[in-house]
C-alpha cells in the first residue's frame, strides 16, 4: 500500500471567536546585492605607474634634448679676412658625431685667423672654416685692377670668385694678336663710384703680375667670371 504526504498546508487561526481563516503568508525579504569592492590597491599602483612613466618620459626629452655652446657667425666674413671677436657669437645646438663645432670655451683660438671659406651669419664655426695661412703664398702677387661698368659683369664679385682678366693689346699692336689672358683668384672689390668704376684686388701668379698691372693702368682690362675650380 503506497502513502503520500501531503506538505503543510497554511492552519487557520481563528480571529475574535470567528471562523477560521488563513493568515497571510508573509513576503520573502528583499535581498539587497553585494557590492563589487573597487580594487583599491589595483587601482592607485596603476596611478603610480602613470605617473613615473610621465616622469622618465619628461626626463628622457629632456635628456635628448640637451644642449651645448658651440661658436656661430655673427656677421660675414669673406675668404681670407682676418676673423675678430665681434665675428663670432654663441649658438646652443644639440651634440650631434656629424657635427664638430668648436666649442665656445675655444673661441679665442678662433681670433686672429683668416677665414678658409666665406662664413655666413648663422653658420656653425668648425675647426675647418678657419686657417693659419697668408692669402698670398708663395710665388703670388695682389694687383689692383680698376674697370668700368662694361669691363665687369653685372652679376657682383665675391672673394674666392675665380677670374680670367683679358688684356686688351695697347693701340697700334697687331689687331691679328690674340690677346694674353691671366687667371686670378678675387681678393676683394670696392663700391662702383659716380662714374660706375670700381677696383678689384686680385690674387695672380707673380710672372702675371707686371703684364696684368701695366693693363690695368691704361685700362685695357676686361674680367670675366668663371665658375670655381
Amino acid at each position: 500500500m503506497k502513502v503520500t504526504t501531503k506538505p503543510d498546508e497554511p492552519q487557520a487561526v481563528p480571529i475574535n471567536g470567528s471562523a477560521a481563516v488563513l493568515a497571510p503568508i508573509p513576503p520573502a525579504p528583499l535581498v539587497e546585492p553585494a557590492k563589487r569592492r573597487r580594487p583599491v590597491r589595483l587601482l592607485a599602483a596603476a596611478v603610480v605607474l602613470a605617473i613615473a612613466g610621465g616622469l622618465g618620459a619628461v626626463w628622457a626629452v629632456n635628456q635628448s634634448g640637451e644642449r651645448t655652446d658651440v661658436v656661430g657667425v655673427a656677421r660675414q666674413v669673406d675668404w681670407g679676412e682676418v676673423i675678430t671677436a665681434q665675428d663670432l657669437a654663441v649658438v646652443q645646438v644639440v651634440p650631434d658625431v656629424n657635427l664638430r663645432p668648436v666649442p665656445w670655451a675655444d673661441r679665442s683660438t678662433l681670433i686672429g685667423k683668416r677665414a678658409a671659406t666665406t662664413l655666413l651669419p648663422g653658420a656653425l664655426v668648425t675647426d675647418g672654416s678657419v686657417t693659419d695661412a697668408p692669402v698670398m703664398g708663395a710665388g703670388q702677387a695682389v694687383v689692383g685692377v680698376t674697370v668700368k661698368q662694361p669691363q665687369v659683369p653685372m652679376e657682383s664679385l665675391h672673394p674666392h670668385d675665380q677670374v680670367r682678366m683679358v688684356l686688351s693689346p695697347p693701340s697700334g699692336s697687331d689687331p691679328g694678336t690674340a690677346p694674353p689672358v691671366v687667371t686670378g683668384t678675387v681678393l676683394s672689390t670696392s663700391t662702383a663710384d659716380s662714374s660706375g668704376s670700381r677696383t678689384v684686388d686680385v690674387l695672380v701668379g707673380q710672372g702675371d703680375a707686371d703684364a696684368l698691372a701695366l693693363a690695368a693702368s691704361s685700362g685695357r682690362v676686361t674680367i670675366v667670371l668663371v665658375p670655381r675650380g
